[in-house]
């Protein structure tokens, strides 16, 4: 019995010290990952901490994949302002979501705009740009709105009109004219807008459209350079009407002097040409 008694009690140190071992070797494996986390962020904040001291912003580069003047729409002053940034500050100071957020109002002709960290000192801005296309007048105020009626600028420059070759937009009932902001007008007029636009595009003469007059819906009016003025009565059959043009320009093309191009009965087959007075 002394003999058993003996075994047991030795078993039973043996397994304690087993545990204790065990235990140990838990502890240890748990510092050494606390240790490891804790040099991974030492080092994080570290580099961080020596890029944010040793990269400062120079310069803004703006990029552009379908090879536009992008760069060229705005000066290194208006960019910085435009997106927050400062000169001179650090790299990694500032926050990109929100100079992509200050864009959209201080940068209306950047539709979209992407912003990374180029080292040593510059912010590249990668963008796509708006395509101006008209121009409205406003309460003696001039503004150029994109293709899709985002309004890009107010401005005095008529030169930028002529430059771009913008058409004018004459449209009522605007309620709304904010720079980076759609141009404030019905949803019906909007439609219309952009289905002549794209009547006008299929057709290869938008170029050659100086004005667009939709102030009436029903009395809808465009000015074929300074050659015709067309009149379109309301929306229907767009593309009718705007197919019986072409025709009627290519059928006058070596006809002198303009008039009044009347499609407003397309639908019977019939257009009026009337030679200005």
């Amino acid at each position: 019995m002394p003999e058993v008694n003996t075994n047991k009690a030795a078993e039973k140190k043996k397994n304690s010290f087993d545990k204790t071992v065990k235990r140990h070797k838990r502890i240890n494996k748990k510092a050494k990952a606390v240790a490891i986390v804790a040099a991974i962020i030492i080092c994080a904040v570290g580099i961080y901490l020596c890029f944010d001291k040793l990269f400062f912003v120079k310069s803004i580069a703006v990029e552009s994949g379908d090879k536009s003047d992008a760069e060229k729409l705005y000066t290194q002053e208006q960019l910085f302002e435009g997106l927050g940034i400062e000169k001179g500050m650090g790299l990694y100071e500032f926050d990109a979501d929100d100079a992509e957020k200050n864009a959209k109002y201080s940068l209306p002709y950047f539709k979209e705009i992407k912003i990374s960290r180029k080292w040593p000192s510059t912010v590249v801005a990668k963008v796509i740009p708006e395509t101006p296309s008209f121009y409205c007048l406003i309460s003696d105020n001039m503004y150029i709105v994109s293709d899709e009626l985002k309004v890009l600028e107010c401005t005095t420059d008529a030169r930028k009109i002529e430059v771009n070759s913008l058409i004018y937009l004459k449209v009522g009932g605007i309620h709304n004219c904010i720079e980076g902001e759609k141009l404030g007008v019905e949803e019906d007029t909007e439609q219309i807008i952009d289905t002549l636009v794209q009547e006008l595009s299929k057709q290869g003469i938008l170029e050659r459209i100086t004005s667009i007059d939709v102030t009436d819906k029903f009395d809808i009016e465009m000015m074929y350079d300074t050659t015709y003025l067309v009149k379109l009565d309301d929306a229907k059959n767009l593309d009718s009407k705007i197919h019986f043009l072409t025709r009627i320009v290519e059928e006058r093309k070596d006809a002198s002097g303009g008039g009044t191009i009347d499609l407003s009965n397309v639908s019977k087959k019939e257009a009026k040409f009337d030679k200005f007075s």
